[in-house]
């Protein structure tokens, strides 16, 4: 494998380097001092502008197969939007019932069948959404609370398994 060289600056131009680093670059190089030049610039950070979480595609797809309804599917994408970072559910039933203009009842019975189905967990007084199937935040940087939520939320059983 052999070392690639750059003849001008021409070529240097495309990585978007500011002109005075060019220009300094260019200078050393006429002089003959420089053999190898590598210049390092600070990364530039790129951030999401929604809140996000992530899925895990092989519990995914257990999920698809334990026919979830429409309206089950649409509480659920409404929990992934307003659960806390580490899983935890903060709303309750009434309160999402009323935001999806749903009846109490019916929203009852969908909690039931998503608790039954593990997509819901109830622990320690709290309810969250199972960690094995999504993760709203990154285990290594919640804080502690919150990653203990996230790791306890992990239900297993013989569809979702431990995905972290």
């Amino acid at each position: 494998m052999g070392l690639a060289q750059v003849k001008d600056l021409n070529n240097i131009q495309e990585f978007e380097f500011d002109e005075e680093v060019a220009d300094q670059v260019e200078t050393l190089q006429e002089k003959g001092n420089v053999k190898v030049t590598a210049i390092i610039q600070p990364e530039k950070k790129s951030s999401l502008k929604s809140e996000f979480v992530m899925a895990f595609t092989s519990n995914l797809r257990a999920l698809a197969e334990l026919n979830i309804s429409q309206s089950e599917l649409k509480v659920i994408t409404y929990i992934l939007e307003i659960m806390e970072y580490g899983n935890l559910i903060s709303l309750n039933q009434s309160q999402i019932a009323r935001d999806l203009d749903m009846k109490k009842s019916n929203m009852s019975v969908i909690f039931k069948k998503l608790t039954e189905k593990g997509v819901l967990i109830k622990e320690k007084g709290h309810l969250f959404m199972n960690s094995n199937l999504f993760a709203k935040g990154l285990n290594h940087k919640l804080n502690n609370e919150r990653g203990e939520n996230l790791r306890t939320a992990q239900f297993e059983n013989d569809k979702f398994k431990r995905a972290f």
